[in-house]
């Protein structure tokens, strides 16, 4: 089998190995109840309404007004920019051989995934844009909105800041006319809007948050400092593919192994034998319309219900 194919294949293990307390849990529950406003609404000036998760809000419940549990565009929103990123490392190998740094990139996007978020998601996608070059990466600013930060980052250190500045153009117009004009999205409303960034004391509060969200941006920052000091320093250490192949799969089994006796999909599949935990339900199994009549206090909580058997 194709080496690539086993690394996406390790990378979708990562994530069925998140526990209910993590953050794509927390996100598919929100997004559940597709017609209730749920969640932060950023009112731009009586402008338009920005959702906290910006264009993933806007996925999320697009996705679930489709009747699909959110699991699986969260998988593949991973996996998509996660495929070039190994497409690129592999194209860098010479005799079967690759560099140190592709190993830091290629360790950092599964750390990302493993702990998923929308911040973790844009950083992924920010390092695939990096690798590639492709300007459809350049969508993942707009997953989180420290994501526009860490695509300024990039787009800076690239030389090439116009994609960035077009995509945020064009995502602001969409929402402008969603928000005044279609309606279609609770994520868009006006009237659904709870933070007035017109609001200095707000909007205070909401710089406080961003300064908590600071490490991802360091952890964006440290990268790339790694990656120009190996790029003007002669280095010419490598390590063969197989290997780095090899040491992600053990990395990943590891991970599966530790989060084993937690709240995840695999225990419920596998050890418990039996779906009854909502948030599980909720994120992998309710096809179609919605059937928990559950409200959203009890599905939340139901991210902290440990099995009897757990320590």
């Amino acid at each position: 089998m194709n080496s690539r194919i086993f690394l996406l294949f390790f990378a979708v293990l990562l994530i069925f190995s998140n526990s209910t307390g993590f953050d794509l849990y927390s996100h598919s529950i929100t997004y559940y109840f597709n017609n209730e406003p749920l969640g932060t609404f950023y009112n731009f000036f009586d402008l338009f309404v920005l959702p906290r998760y910006f264009l993933l809000s806007y996925i999320y419940e697009f996705i679930s007004k489709l009747g699909m549990p959110l699991g699986y565009i969260i998988i593949l929103l991973n996996l998509y920019p996660l495929n070039y990123i190994i497409k690129q490392i592999q194209s860098t190998k010479i005799n079967n051989k690759i560099s140190l740094m592709s190993i830091i990139f290629l360790f950092a996007s599964y750390i990302l995934i493993f702990f998923y978020s929308g911040l973790s998601l844009a950083l992924l996608w920010a390092i695939a844009y990096f690798l590639t070059r492709k300007k459809i990466f350049i969508i993942g600013a707009l997953f989180h909105p420290i994501g526009i930060i860490i695509f300024l980052i990039v787009s800076l250190v690239i030389n090439n800041i116009k994609p960035l500045i077009y995509v945020i153009s064009i995502f602001l117009c969409f929402v402008m006319i969603e928000s005044n004009f279609i309606g279609f999205f609770v994520s868009g409303q006006l009237d659904n809007a709870n933070i007035d960034l017109s609001n200095l004391d707000l909007l205070i509060l909401y710089s406080d948050k961003i300064i908590t969200k600071l490490s991802e941006i360091k952890f964006l920052v440290y990268l790339l400092i790694i990656y120009f000091i190996f790029k003007k320093i002669p280095f010419s250490f490598k390590i063969k593919y197989i290997i780095v192949v090899s040491s992600m799969i053990v990395f990943s089994i590891f991970i599966t192994l530790y989060m084993s006796n937690k709240s995840t999909l695999l225990y419920y599949l596998y050890i418990d034998n039996n779906v009854d935990n909502y948030s599980i339900y909720a994120t992998w199994f309710d096809f179609g319309e919605k059937d928990l009549i559950e409200d959203y206090g009890k599905l939340y909580s139901s991210r902290y219900e440990m099995n009897p058997d757990a320590e």
